[in-house]
C-alpha cells in the first residue's frame, strides 16, 4: 500500500518538473537568442534529462501493477493520482488562457491591464496552452478508462466528485471576483458624472478572469450536475455536494445582505442630509452579483431536496448553515440596535455625536416650535 503510493507521488512530481522545463525550453527557443538563454536552458535540458528516467522507470513499475486484476480492484491510489493530475495541469492551463485572452484584449482601444504577471506574453501562453492540453488529453483519458471499470465504484465517483466541485468552487469565484468589479465599473460608467470626468478604461484583466473562470465553471459543474442527474445512490447522499452547494449559498447570503444593509446606509445618510460615506456602485454590483449566488444556489438545492430526501451527513451540513445563519442574523441586529442605543444615549450631551440625527435637528429648525422664542411668541398669543 505505502509502496504504491510512493510510486504514485514520484511519478506525479517528476512528470510535473519534466512538463514545465519542456515548456521552459520550448519558450527560450520562441524568445530567440539572448544573454539568459544558455543558463535557463542547461537548467532546463537537466531537469529532462534527469527526470524522464525516474519518471519512466517508476510509471513503469505503476502500469505493471495497475495490469494485475486482484491488484487493480484494490488500487485506490491511481484515481487520486488522475484527478490530481488533472487539476495540476488544468490550473496552470487556466492561468494561460487568461494571459492569451488580456494579450488579446490589449490589442484593444481604450483598455487597462491589472495582470499579476505582466511578462506573460501571447506566444509563451499558446506554448504553455499546447503542451499543457495534451497533458489533460492523456490524463482525461486514463479518467474515462477508470470511469468504464470502476463506473459504481463509490470510492472511485468520490474522488471524481470532489475533483469537479473543487474546480468549480475555485473558478466560480474567480468569476464572481471579476463579475462584480466589472459591474461596479459598468455602473460607475452609466452614473452621472462631474463635468470633466472622462469614461475610465475597460479592465482588461477582469474580462479575461470573467471569461476562463466562467469557462471552467461551466464545465466543472454541468460535469457535476450530470453526475448527480444520473440517479447513483452516491451522488444523491453527497455530503461533499451538500457542502458545496451551502458554502456558497451562505457566501451569497452573507456578501448581498452586507452590502445590502451598506446601500442602505447610504441611502439613509443622503435622505439626513449627511455626507456619503463611499461610492455607491461597487456596492451596488455586489449586491446583484452575490444575490444571483444567493438565489441560484438556493434553487439548486430545492431541486435536490425534490430528487432525493437529505439525511445523515447532509443533514447536518443543513442545519449548520441554518445555525450560523441565525447566529449572524441575531448578532447583527444586537450590534445594530447596540449602536443605535449609543447614539440616542450620547446624542444630548456630545456635539459631535449629533451628525446622525442632523436632519431631526433641521426638521426643528424649520418647524418652528422647537426654538425658544416661538415657544414664547406662541404663548403670548394664547393669553
Amino acid at each position: 500500500m505505502i509502496r504504491r503510493w510512493y510510486l504514485y507521488a514520484v511519478s506525479g512530481i517528476t512528470l510535473q518538473a519534466v512538463t514545465w522545463a519542456v515548456i521552459g525550453l520550448l519558450r527560450g527557443l520562441l524568445a530567440g537568442a539572448g544573454a539568459a538563454l544558455p543558463q535557463s536552458t542547461s537548467l532546463q535540458l537537466s531537469v529532462v534529462l534527469i527526470g524522464l528516467p525516474i519518471f519512466g522507470l517508476h510509471w513503469r513499475w505503476v502500469q505493471r501493477e495497475a495490469g494485475a486484476a486482484e491488484l487493480a480492484l484494490r488500487n485506490e491510489a491511481r484515481p487520486v493520482y488522475v484527478h490530481v493530475m488533472l487539476l495540476a495541469f488544468v490550473v496552470p492551463w487556466l492561468f494561460s488562457a487568461f494571459w492569451l485572452i488580456e494579450a488579446g484584449l490589449q490589442q484593444l482601444p481604450n483598455t487597462t491591464s491589472a495582470s499579476l504577471f505582466p511578462d506573460a506574453t501571447a506566444g509563451e501562453s499558446v506554448v504553455a496552452l499546447l503542451v499543457l492540453t495534451g497533458m489533460l488529453w492523456y490524463f482525461n483519458a486514463q479518467r474515462l478508462h477508470l470511469a468504464a471499470q470502476f463506473a459504481d465504484d463509490v470510492f472511485f465517483c468520490g474522488v471524481q466528485r470532489l475533483a469537479a466541485l473543487l474546480l468549480a468552487f475555485l473558478s466560480f469565484s474567480v468569476a464572481l471576483s471579476a463579475s462584480a468589479s466589472l459591474l461596479g465599473w459598468l455602473l460607475f460608467e452609466l452614473s452621472p458624472q462631474p463635468a470633466g470626468v472622462m469614461f475610465a478604461a475597460l479592465p482588461s484583466g477582469e474580462v479575461a478572469a470573467l471569461l476562463t473562470g466562467m469557462s471552467a465553471w461551466l464545465l466543472a459543474w454541468r460535469f457535476a450536475q450530470r453526475q448527480f442527474a444520473g440517479g447513483a445512490i452516491a451522488e444523491l447522499q453527497s455530503v461533499v455536494r451538500k457542502l458545496y452547494l451551502y458554502v456558497l449559498l451562505f457566501a451569497g447570503m452573507l456578501t448581498t445582505i452586507t452590502n445590502l444593509a451598506l446601500v442602505l446606509g447610504g441611502a439613509l445618510r443622503a435622505l439626513l442630509g449627511l455626507p456619503a460615506a463611499g461610492d455607491w456602485q461597487p456596492l451596488a454590483a455586489a449586491v446583484i452579483v452575490f444575490g444571483f449566488v444567493w438565489a441560484y444556489h438556493a434553487a439548486v438545492l430545492r431541486a435536490d431536496g425534490v430528487q432525493a430526501q437529505v439525511a445523515g451527513g447532509q443533514l447536518m451540513v443543513r442545519h449548520l448553515y441554518l445555525y450560523l445563519t441565525a447566529a449572524l442574523g441575531l448578532g447583527a441586529v444586537l450590534v445594530g440596535l447596540g449602536g443605535l442605543l449609543t447614539v440616542l444615549i450620547r446624542w444630548p450631551y456630545e456635539s459631535d455625536q449629533r451628525e446622525p440625527l442632523g436632519g431631526v435637528g433641521a426638521w426643528r429648525s424649520a418647524g418652528g416650535f422647537g426654538r425658544p422664542a416661538d415657544r414664547a411668541h406662541s404663548l403670548a398669543i394664547r393669553k
